[in-house]
């Protein structure tokens, strides 16, 4: 704008300082001015929106370079965010199953070992009351008699017991007679 002005006003100081001869020359003078003013006003305009569409140009790629930028920022962080919740939920997921298979695996572990363990020790009780009365067992150890063949005048009655991993045989001579622990298996 200010290039403007100052074209237009060294025109009108030609054209002013061009009036100071004689009439033929300053109609001549005064005739290139305004073409010359003329030209020079198009000129100016044509330079004016040039720059002012480079301007407007130049912002625009500006604003699409910075919206570029923040385009590109905010996919990094929603991918940054969206890896960090992904790492967050595996490593507590796997710190559940981790925990959830210890803790089945000492239960499954532990079960088994004090069931067996106190089989065996009953069962080594149970070794201790060979040719011992049955009942005597039982009060001991738990159980109940079951007699498998009963006994009769001519032969002898067979009973078990039985327990969780080992089963205890007993024996009666005569149908009078007490139970007797015979055999652990």
């Amino acid at each position: 704008m200010r290039k403007f002005r100052c074209v237009v006003c060294a025109m009108v100081l030609c054209a002013a300082l061009g009036g100071c001869g004689d009439k033929k020359s300053s109609d001549d003078t005064a005739t290139k001015s305004d073409a010359v003013t003329e030209n020079t006003v198009e000129d100016t305009e044509e330079e004016i929106i040039t720059e002012e569409k480079k301007t407007t140009e130049e912002k625009a790629e500006k604003e699409d370079k910075t919206t570029e930028e923040k385009t590109e920022k905010e996919e990094k962080t929603t991918e940054e965010k969206t890896t960090e919740e992904k790492k967050t939920t595996e490593a507590t997921t796997q710190a559940q199953t981790e925990a959830a298979t210890e803790a089945q695996t000492e239960a499954t572990t532990e079960a088994p070992t004090e069931a067996t363990t106190e089989a065996q020790n009953l069962k080594a009780i149970a070794q201790g009351y060979i040719g011992s009365d049955a009942y005597a067992l039982i009060g001991a150890i738990g159980g109940n008699l079951v007699v498998v063949n009963a006994c009769t005048d001519e032969s002898a009655g067979y009973a078990l017991i039985y327990y969780d991993g080992f089963t205890v045989q007993c024996e009666q001579a005569t149908p009078d007679s007490p139970w007797i622990v015979t055999a652990v298996f």
